[in-house]
């Protein structure tokens, strides 16, 4: 229900009062179908001493060929072999795709559920029980998960439902780091994902400037954890950096079945008055020891604290490489070249092993001084670093460093906080080779 006043239109006293009859009565009718008729009678009680609130923005609504939707069942699973009491709240807002998991009745609008305890599934078994056994709270019809003001949605009535003293929010889905071009713009191209939270059914997703929008309208959060892929970046670190104080987040594309959620929440559930730094930590140990033998994975927890100081840093470092670009040209194309990248994302390269090869390669007392000090600050933004296999010089954060020309406007990098900031996109666009 849209109401609109004319522009200039006088206003008496009485159509005031009319006015603001209507809207009340629209605000109840659209919380009694957004949130059903009365969403406290599943509060569990001593909401007083509730410790924390575990709150997954799940967009399994994934047409493509490799759907993930299969995934987030089993991880709905996964969180009912802990399930909420009085100390942890665990609420899921899940979208689903037809024709990809015909579980479950095969439903496929968008769900809220408060997740509980549920001992029969096996994640170790593929033929185990997946039923989904946990309270309905709502179902929302089709729900666009794109959209910053669903997720605005979502976290305001689980903050408001379910208060606690700590939160997390998980966005789960895929994610492409900072490239926030469509993949819906052609039909023809392949469809890649890009920024965070894709929703096939309405084709939208959200860019990074809408994910920073979005969280500062709900902050504060503790931990804000994306299970999806190439979120550890500074550019998205920085975009979020006022709305939570810790992010967990892959330099990678980790596999499908991504963070196993029984782990992690156990050890919260067992130690509910765990600090958001300790359940951050074992969000980034629990997820390397569950994949790490089988897949290479760079995963950390950053403190966004210290990223303001660091972005700060290393603007200071690009205004310098801008200032001798011309004149150690091979040496900073090969600092470049050399760094280490997510694979099949070469522009996505890990900025602590970028500013390192700097120092090492060109000859400036100036330019090593910065790049030491970018390494030093970059440092202290780091929690928890876990990498496997060959990935030492992984640190925590990569960084948009692509072979020019770079792509600025039309992957929206010229939109993010950083770009805007800094003149690290200047930089990109002075690189000479």
């Amino acid at each position: 229900m849209k109401l609109q006043l004319r522009r200039y239109e006088k206003t008496t006293p009485q159509r005031i009062c009319f006015l603001r009859a209507v809207v009340a009565q629209a605000v109840l009718l659209i919380s009694i179908a957004q949130f059903g008729c009365d969403s406290t009678k599943h509060l569990p009680p001593n909401i007083s001493t509730r410790q924390w609130t575990v709150m997954v923005y799940m967009s399994a609504d994934d047409s493509s060929s490799g759907s993930l939707e299969p995934h987030a069942i089993n991880d709905l699973n996964e969180m009912e072999l802990v399930g909420s009491d009085e100390n942890i709240a665990i609420v899921v807002q899940v979208d689903r795709v037809p024709s990809h998991d015909a579980s479950n009745d095969n439903w496929t609008t968008t769900r809220r559920y408060l997740i509980t305890y549920d001992p029969t599934y096996n994640p170790h078994n593929t033929k185990s029980d997946r039923t989904i056994r946990s309270t309905l709270l709502g179902d929302l019809g089709e729900v666009n998960m794109g959209s910053p003001e669903t997720l605005i949605n979502f976290v305001k009535w689980a903050k408001a439902t379910y208060p606690a003293k700590h939160y997390v929010l998980v966005l789960w889905n895929h994610g492409r780091g900072v490239d926030d071009a469509s993949p819906y713009r052609l039909r023809t191209q392949l469809l890649r994902p890009r920024g965070v939270i894709y929703d096939d059914t309405n084709e939208d997703f959200l860019t990074i400037p809408e994910l920073g929008y979005a969280l500062n309208k709900v902050k504060p959060i503790d931990i804000v954890a994306f299970d999806a892929c190439l979120m550890a970046m500074i550019e998205i670190a920085y975009e979020i950096r006022n709305s939570a104080s810790l992010m967990c987040a892959s330099q990678l594309s980790p596999p499908d079945e991504g963070y196993r959620y029984d782990l992690w929440l156990r050890e919260l559930k067992s130690k509910p008055n765990m600090s958001p730094q300790e359940l951050a930590t074992s969000i980034v140990k629990k997820y390397v020891e569950s994949v790490g033998s089988y897949v290479e994975v760079a995963e950390s927890a950053i403190k966004l604290s210290e990223v303001e100081t660091l972005v700060e840093t290393v603007n200071e470092f690009a205004k310098a490489l801008i200032g001798v670009a011309s004149k150690f040209k091979n040496e900073l194309a090969n600092a470049r070249d050399k760094t280490s990248y997510a694979q099949d994302y070469p522009e996505f390269k890990d900025l602590y092993h970028y500013a390192e090869n700097v120092r090492a390669l060109v000859n400036e007392d100036s330019i090593k001084a910065l790049a030491s000090d970018v390494m030093e600050r970059l440092k202290e933004s780091v929690l928890e670093n876990r990498t496997t296999g060959s990935l030492n010089n992984f640190n925590g954060l990569s960084i948009y460093l692509p072979t020019p020309p770079p792509r600025i406007t039309n992957i929206g990098y010229a939109n993010t906080a950083f770009a805007i900031d800094t003149q690290w996109d200047e930089w990109l666009a002075k690189q000479m080779q």
